[in-house]
C-alpha cells in the first residue's frame, strides 16, 4: 500500500509533520515497533518505523542516532507517537529532514496496533486482488496455449496491459518472440550481454543494465539453446504485480518450449538416419528417402556440417542442442549423431557458405561460458545432393584443421569456439599448415636449404627472386622490374636455382614444391 493511503484513513488522523517529496507515493510492504535507541540491526530496508521515544531523554543527540540507523538501512517513513512528548520533537523533524525520510506523527490516543492492523488488513485484501488477478491471468494464457495461439499474441497483449515492452530469446540469441511496442530493441551487442549474464548465474530474475531476465525452464546454464524472457525495465523498478504477470508468461514459454522440444525429439530420429546415410556413403535411392524424411524434398543445394566438442563428457547433447538452435536462424537443417561420430548437420544452402559460418560464429559463441571444451565445427561449400558424401569429408577435414591449427579466427567465444569452412582445403599452404611443425619445416629445409647456403657465399638474394620469379607467374622481364635489376642477372639467379635445388621451373610439379616450400618458410 502507498503511505498516502494510510494518511487518508480518518480514523487514525495521523499527521505529516515532513514531506521530503511525494512521500504519499512511497511503497509501504512492512512495519516494524521499537523502542530501541539504534535498531538498526533490527532492520532490511522497505520498512516504515513506529516508535514511542520511550528511550530518548530529549537530547537532539540521540535522535540523529536514532534516525541515522533508519536511513542507513532503507527505511521508508518513520511514525512518531506523540504521547512522549506530546507532538513530534523539532530534533526528530530535524533529523529526518537531513535523512530525507518521511516523518508522521501518531495520536496519543492511537495505538500503534491499529496502524499496524490498518497495514496488514491492506496488504492482506491487496495480495487476494493480485491473487485473483493472477488465477485469471493464467487461466487466460491457458486457454491461449490449449487454442493454439502463438506466443506473440501472447505477448502483444501482456506489452499493451503493462505498457512494458518483452522479449523472448535464445541463450544463442536467437529470437522467439519480440512483442511490438515502443522503446529499445535488442542489438547484438545487447544480446551478448544478456546470454553472457544468463549463463553465469543460477538465481533469476536478474537485472542487466536496464533490462531484467526472467528464466524459462530450467536454468539457463543447464542446457544450451535455452529460452530467456527479457522484461524492458530494471528489476528494482517493476511493480511486483507485473513482474508476477512476466513470471507466469515465463512459464507459459516454458510450456510451449517443453512441446516444442517434443517435437524436435522426434526430428532427431530422421536427422540421425540421414546422417548414418552420408556416413555409410548410401546408394542415391536410400539418400533420398532420408532427405525426403529430413524435410528436403524440394531443396536444390546443401552445406554438410561437421561437429565437435574436445571435451567427451559434455559432448553430443551439448553440440545437438547448440547447432539445432543455432541453424533455425539459418535455414531448414537436419541434425543427427551417428553412433561413435561427431555430430553431423546437413543445412539448406539458400543463405550461402560465409553467411552460415559468420551465423554459427554468432550464436554458438554466446555458448562460450557452458562449454566445457573448444567446439570445432567444419562447414563444407554449396553441394548438390548427390555429393553429399563428399560434402561430409570436406566439411570433417575443415573441422581437422580447426583443432589442428589457429586459421579458425572467431571473434566471439574467448578460443571456445571454431567455425572452418572448406574454402582453406582448396589451398596448398592451408593443407601444409595441418602437418606438425617439425615435419613442414623439414620439408622448407630439403628445398630451399640450397638457396641459403648459396645466398652466404654468392651475396646474391636467391630466396627473393625466386618468390619474385614465382608471383609473375615466371615472366623474366616482369620479374627483372620487380626486383630492379637487369633481365639477365634474374636468367642468372634462377639457373643458379635449378642447380642449387635440383629443380626443373619449366615444370609445374616443381613449381610448386618450391611455392609450398617459400609458404611455409614466410609462415615459420
Amino acid at each position: 500500500m502507498r503511505l498516502g493511503d494510510l494518511l487518508d484513513d480518518p480514523d487514525l488522523r495521523l499527521d505529516l509533520v515532513h514531506d521530503p517529496g511525494s512521500a504519499r507515493d512511497v511503497e509501504v510492504d512492512r512495519v516494524f515497533t521499537t523502542d530501541q535507541p539504534d535498531p538498526g540491526r533490527y532492520l532490511f530496508g522497505g520498512e516504515l518505523v513506529l516508535s514511542g521515544l520511550i528511550f530518548h531523554s530529549g537530547a537532539p543527540a540521540e535522535s540523529d542516532v536514532f534516525v541515522d540507523a533508519l536511513v542507513r538501512n532503507g527505511v521508508v517513513a518513520f511514525g512518531v507517537g506523540e504521547e512522549r512528548f506530546g507532538c513530534v520533537p523539532d530534533h526528530i523533524v530535524d533529523a529526518c529532514r537531513r535523512g530525507g525520510i518521511p516523518v508522521f506523527g501518531v495520536p496519543e490516543d492511537v495505538a500503534f496496533s491499529r496502524v499496524t492492523d490498518h497495514i496488514v488488513a491492506r496488504y492482506a485484501s491487496d495480495r487476494t486482488q493480485a491473487l485473483t488477478a493472477s488465477l485469471a491471468r493464467q487461466r487466460r494464457l491457458l486457454d491461449a496455449v490449449s487454442s493454439g495461439r502463438a506466443l506473440d499474441e501472447m505477448a502483444a497483449e501482456l506489452v499493451a496491459t503493462t505498457g512494458i515492452r518483452c522479449w523472448v530469446i535464445t541463450t544463442t540469441g536467437r529470437p522467439v518472440v519480440a512483442a511490438r511496442g515502443g522503446g529499445r530493441t535488442l542489438d547484438d551487442e545487447t544480446i551478448d550481454e544478456l546470454t553472457e549474464k544468463s549463463l553465469q548465474t543460477g538465481a533469476f530474475p536478474i537485472a542487466v543494465g536496464e533490462l531484467t531476465i526472467l528464466k524459462v525452464g530450467l536454468p539457463p546454464a543447464r542446457r544450451a539453446g535455452s529460452w530467456l524472457l527479457v522484461v524492458g525495465g530494471h528489476l528494482t523498478d517493476l511493480p511486483r504485480d507485473v513482474l508476477s504477470a512476466f513470471e507466469e508468461f515465463a512459464a507459459i514459454c516454458a510450456l510451449v518450449r517443453g512441446r516444442e522440444h517434443d517435437a524436435w525429439r522426434a526430428a532427431a530420429r530422421t536427422g540421425d538416419r540421414l546422417a548414418e546415410c552420408l556416413v555409410a556413403e548410401a546408394a542415391p535411392p536410400q539418400m533420398q528417402e532420408a532427405l525426403e524424411e529430413a524435410g528436403f524434398a524440394s531443396a536444390g543445394g546443401f552445406n554438410v556440417l561437421s561437429a565437435e566438442l574436445t571435451d567427451p563428457a559434455d559432448q553430443h547433447p551439448t553440440v545437438r542442442a547448440a547447432l539445432r538452435d543455432a541453424l533455425l536462424e539459418v535455414g531448414h537443417a537436419a541434425i543427427g549423431h551417428p553412433r561413435g561420430a561427431d555430430v553431423i548437420a546437413v543445412v539448406d544452402a539458400g543463405g550461402g557458405g560465409q553467411a552460415l559460418e559468420a551465423a554459427l560464429r554468432a550464436h554458438l559463441g554466446r555458448l562460450s561460458p557452458i562449454l566445457r571444451g573448444a567446439l570445432h565445427v567444419g562447414v563444407s561449400d554449396a553441394t548438390e545432393r548427390n555429393h553429399l558424401a563428399g560434402a561430409l569429408a570436406l566439411a570433417r577435414r575443415a573441422r581437422t584443421l580447426s583443432e589442428q591449427t589457429s586459421i579458425a579466427d572467431s571473434d566471439r567465444g574467448h578460443g571456445r569456439v571454431w567455425v572452418v569452412g572448406s574454402g582453406p582445403l582448396a589451398s596448398g599452404p592451408s593443407i601444409l599448415s595441418m602437418l606438425p611443425d617439425p615435419v613442414r619445416r623439414t620439408f622448407a629445409e630439403l628445398v630451399l636449404g640450397p638457396l641459403s647456403d648459396g645466398d652466404d657465399r654468392a651475396g646474391t638474394d636467391l630466396l627473393d627472386t625466386l618468390a619474385a620469379f614465382l608471383a609473375e607467374n615466371g615472366s623474366w622481364n616482369r620479374t627483372a622490374a620487380r626486383l630492379h635489376v637487369h633481365v639477365n642477372t634474374v636468367r642468372y639467379r634462377m639457373s643458379r636455382i635449378e642447380a642449387l635445388t635440383g629443380r626443373d621451373l619449366s615444370t609445374t610439379a616443381d613449381r610448386s614444391d618450391l611455392h609450398l616450400a617459400l609458404a611455409v618458410r614466410a609462415g615459420g
